[in-house]
């Protein structure tokens, strides 16, 4: 039974010394089941507690590695924006964006000729696309700074098109915006990208423009095209905004 702990937790990449001193009391429970073998019933008492003592920690050093979001598999830098960087269940490439391409508008046709624009609450939006969509994780600091929704109707009453619009600031420079939109890509997308992201078998876009030092990730998730956009974060903050709505 030793053996066979050393080795799961080996695959685990549970720090040594948490191995160790686990294996020191599966010993030292081991010796009690020797010193009670001819009781039938307190073996399998100590056996329970042996177990139960790995099972506890096995999940702490799960929570734990949670915790410390040990989901980035790539070493980041403060100062810099690496390329290609791995995470759990995926890889995200951040593509440079020359600053022509930015400015290119596709898909870009929120308003339309001759439709009525009808401001909707919040709950009639996420009723809307299906499902509740929030920011699942915000940076500390932040503060919501403003939220538009519209939607686009025909003559006919029909929706032709809709739009949200989120931001969070903080310090005056930093911002994180989301732009969503039923069934396609909200604003403008991005084509041709030299390689695109991947998160649990979900495609994404991710472009980065250095001069502004923003961040940008497109993808649609359960029929829900989102546009999440940073300025003046930094590249580790952007990739857990992005990745919380995966979670």
């Amino acid at each position: 039974m030793l053996e066979k702990y050393k080795c799961a937790m080996k695959k685990m990449d549970v720090p040594k010394e948490l191995v160790e001193k686990t294996s020191e009391r599966m010993v030292q429970q081991q010796k009690l089941l020797e010193q009670t073998k001819k009781n039938k019933k307190k073996p399998y008492l100590y056996l329970s507690f042996a177990c139960s003592f790995i099972l506890i920690i096995t999940i702490f050093y799960t929570i734990h590695n949670k915790s410390n979001n040990r989901f980035i598999l790539t070493k980041l830098s403060p100062d810099a924006t690496v390329q290609i960087v791995n995470v759990s269940d995926g890889i995200l490439y951040f593509n440079d964006l020359p600053e022509e391409l930015d400015n290119i508008k596709i898909n870009q046709n929120l308003g339309i000729p001759d439709s009525l624009t009808k401001e909707w609450t919040k709950e009639e939006y996420m009723s809307y696309l299906g499902k509740t969509v929030e920011l699942p994780y915000l940076p500390e600091g932040f503060a919501l700074e403003k939220e538009l929704i519209r939607v686009y109707e025909n003559k006919e009453g029909i929706i032709k098109s809709d739009e949200y619009y989120t931001a969070y600031t903080a310090n005056k420079n930093k911002r994180i915006e989301l732009f969503l939109r039923k069934g396609k890509m909200p604003g403008k997308s991005y084509q041709d990208l030299p390689a695109e992201s991947e998160i649990k078998n979900t495609e994404l876009s991710i472009v980065y423009r250095e001069d502004l030092n923003r961040y940008q990730a497109q993808f649609i998730l359960e029929d829900v095209g989102y546009c999440l956009s940073t300025e003046n974060i930094t590249q580790e903050e952007f990739i857990k905004v992005l990745y919380s709505f995966f979670n």
